[in-house]
């Protein structure tokens, strides 16, 4: 009987053990769902009730910059990511259109920069002002080749001034220093500067006037308009560069002397002398031309200058010993010895080596940058410093005896 009671006792104790137990509950996951407006892809994430969901990883949308996440479609409500999820929910992202601007420059024929404009993509472009140039009329701004009349930026663009002159191009120069600035037997300019003239015109796209006039003229004419520009082997010297605007340099003039050819004798000169030894005579008288290095140099070292207009006049002076030295560019000084060879000689030592630009009005960035732009051509594969090698080396060499135009390329 006790048996019996145990057993009961033990099956009493189990079923109110299994009776009071609580049911074990499953969890409840709810989805989140992320659209994201044509953005980088999302999955959707399980969220267990009353937990919040890890914001996810920033989507990308080309042209857009994301703001938020949104749980309605019309993007009022931004999501705080701390709630607790207890639904099942969807969020939207926000873009909002990244703003493009484009910069549109307006440059002249000589690539200067006259305005630029910095609009919203899509912006049409405001035209300034037209530009001036002297001698010419202004036609419109070129892009790729073609004029335009409007313009809607899609990109950074430059448009340029296109000019029609019907003005020549007045180039001053003395034709009086062979072979780079003279005339033929009728009376055409001829020489290195006119050639260097003419392919300014070509590169500019202008009709070329050459000027005849005095060297000591030139600068006076520049600022009175009566010539656009000097052409003429000019040197670049302080002086002159308070008067004008230069160009960089294309040629390096070394100035050497013509001496007589008695007083070198008396004073122990000869063609290997220095021009240390010419500058400690004492009592040496040299001649120039007025406005030239050849009077100023000679002046720098507190020298006696008898100053003459023209090139034959001082070379005579230095023949008949009314002076005795004239300080000029190679070429003047090589003929004028040979055209005298029993009373000059030349000492070759260099009292500088000058360098030559072309000359504007003050003021004239236009054409001073075109000019500066069409120099730094010159020593292309083909350019004008091989053209004018070609056609005049063989005359230079008749003259300077051992060197062609590299004499004057090279500082």
């Amino acid at each position: 009987m006790m048996k019996i009671f145990s057993m009961l006792g033990i099956v009493l104790l189990v079923f109110l053990f299994v009776g009071c137990s609580t049911p074990e509950v499953e969890p409840i996951e709810f989805t989140v769902t992320f659209e994201t407006d044509g953005g980088t892809d999302i999955g959707p994430i399980s969220v267990t009730d009353g937990r919040s969901v890890a914001e996810p990883t920033v989507p990308q949308k080309e042209g857009y910059t994301f703001e938020g996440w949104f749980t309605d479609s019309t993007l009022n409500s931004s999501y705080d990511f701390s709630n607790a999820v207890v639904g099942d929910l969807t969020l939207h992202a926000k873009w909002v259109a990244n703003v493009v601007y484009h910069v549109v420059t307006f440059v002249n024929v000589d690539e200067t920069v006259i305005d630029t404009q910095t609009l919203e993509q899509g912006t049409e472009i405001v035209f300034p002002d037209n530009p001036v140039q002297s001698g010419c009329t202004f036609d419109g701004w070129i892009l790729d080749e073609e004029t335009i009349t409007s313009l809607t930026l899609v990109e950074d663009t430059t448009l340029q001034a296109k000019y029609t002159c019907s003005e020549a191009l007045k180039v001053g120069m003395d034709l009086r220093y062979p072979p780079f600035e003279t005339v033929t037997l009728n009376q055409v300019p001829e020489g290195i500067s006119v050639d260097i003239a003419y392919a300014f015109g070509e590169y500019i796209g202008r009709q070329i006037e050459i000027v005849n006039m005095d060297f000591g003229s030139l600068i006076a004419a520049v600022n009175s308009g009566d010539i656009d520009i000097i052409i003429a082997s000019m040197s670049i010297t302080e002086s002159r560069e308070e008067l004008v605007d230069f160009s960089d340099p294309y040629f390096y003039f070394k100035l050497i002397s013509l001496v007589n050819k008695d007083f070198a004798t008396t004073n122990g000169i000869t063609s290997s002398s220095t021009i240390e030894d010419i500058v400690a005579i004492e009592d040496v008288n040299f001649v120039g031309i007025a406005s030239q290095v050849s009077v100023t140099i000679p002046e720098s070292y507190g020298k006696n200058v008898t100053e003459t207009t023209d090139l034959s006049t001082a070379i005579e002076s230095v023949v008949q010993g009314t002076a005795d030295v004239l300080i000029m560019s190679a070429n003047p000084i090589v003929n004028g010895h040979n055209a005298n060879p029993d009373d000059t000689i030349i000492v070759w030592d260099a009292f500088l080596s000058a360098a030559i630009g072309m000359a504007v009005q003050e003021g004239n960035t236009i054409l001073l940058n075109q000019a500066n732009n069409f120099i730094a051509t010159f020593s292309d594969i083909g350019g004008l410093y091989d053209q004018l090698s070609e056609k005049w080396d063989d005359a230079i060499l008749d003259e300077l005896g051992e060197y062609g135009l590299e004499f004057y390329i090279n500082e």
